[in-house]
């Protein structure tokens, strides 16, 4: 009874709509923490990734100096990000 003559509720069809008014902010509450859970996640394997590329960057750098990379597999710049801009 405390809740309802806080929050003015003195009809049954104020408690209804004020359960519905309730019932859509708990729905979109919950669908902007799912975006932000999915955007979280990727930014947790993105995160993943670069910490990765930080490790074997160095190695990767002293293998292509050597010769066991032959300068025919080495791709300019430009070839190399043309499928990654979605030009095959």
């Amino acid at each position: 009874m405390n809740f309802l003559t806080e929050n003015k509720i003195e009809q049954y069809a104020d408690l209804v709509s004020r359960t519905l008014e309730v019932a859509a902010e708990s729905e979109q509450a919950a669908d902007t923490l799912k975006s932000v859970e999915k955007r979280l996640a990727d930014m947790a394997v993105l995160m993943k990734h670069v910490a990765t590329y930080q490790k074997t960057k160095p190695v990767y750098d002293a293998y292509r100096k050597t010769c066991l990379f032959p300068a025919r597999w080495r791709l300019p710049l430009s070839a190399a990000c043309s499928p990654i801009r979605g030009r095959a």
